[in-house]
């Protein structure tokens, strides 16, 4: 999954270990999430010299990628209106 063509993007500075973000207005449709924590707030994913993320990262329905982040047709989900999905950081 590229951010460059993300359909909606949102920063925020979580509180806690765990934390909720809600994207308003956002229509019934397919989508994937993906999610990192940037802990040192440069905006971007750290990886190590192999592409390896060296922050947490996660993809919606805890999808796996296998040399690179998930696929899309793994984390994708049918959004509904007011639908919560959980993701995991590792």
């Amino acid at each position: 999954m590229n951010i460059e063509k993300a359909s909606y993007k949102a920063i925020f500075q979580p509180k806690a270990l765990t934390e909720t973000y809600t994207f308003h207005h956002l229509p019934d449709s397919v989508y994937a999430a993906t999610l990192f924590y940037d802990e040192n707030a440069n905006a971007k994913l750290d990886t190590n010299v192999f592409g390896v993320p060296k922050e947490k990262n996660g993809f919606s329905n805890n999808a796996k990628g296998i040399f690179g982040p998930a696929k899309f047709d793994k984390a994708k989900f049918v959004h509904h209106s007011n639908e919560e999905i959980s993701v995991t950081l590792e």
